[in-house]
């Protein structure tokens, strides 16, 4: 992270493109993620962990990821233990801002229905929870209550 500056902006923006035929597949995901954080005063700015690709598996596939950076930096590429692809941006120059945006598109041939049985009751969103389920989660209900004034 950068130093010498107490106070930054971050701004996050993330769109996403999905296509998808339930009948047919593969599906089609294109992912656009952007963040932008601003400083008070330039600064030097110490190299940068980043995650943005998906882990690509036998039903994910990924067909192109693009990676912009401002200021320009020196990436070096690596994987973690559980198969992550890590970029490590390393700068140069002192800025007052830095943009990060990255664009993946993948491919997603895994099956499109459920593997698992799934109860009638639940096969539509937002299902009831009965009394005798509340009863036994009772740590769950704030958390849907938050969810709920959330999509209000």
């Amino acid at each position: 992270m950068a130093r010498g500056s107490a106070r930054r902006r971050q701004q996050r923006s993330v769109s996403l493109r999905r296509s998808v035929d339930l009948e047919l597949l593969p599906s089609t995901s294109t992912t656009t993620h952007t963040t932008i954080y601003r400083y008070r005063a330039a600064v030097f700015l110490r190299p940068h962990q980043l995650m943005l690709r998906p882990r690509e598996m036998r039903d994910l596939i990924l067909t192109a990821f693009d990676l912009e950076i401002t200021p320009t930096a020196r990436i070096d590429w690596s994987h973690d233990v559980s198969g992550n692809v890590i970029a490590i941006a390393n700068f140069d120059v002192t800025t007052d801002t830095l943009s990060i945006r990255s664009h993946t598109t993948a491919v997603l041939t895994a099956t499109n229905r459920p593997v698992f049985p799934i109860a009638a009751s639940a096969t539509s969103y937002a299902f009831l929870y009965s009394a005798e389920d509340w009863a036994a989660h009772p740590h769950v209900l704030p958390l849907v209550e938050t969810l709920f004034e959330c999509i209000q």
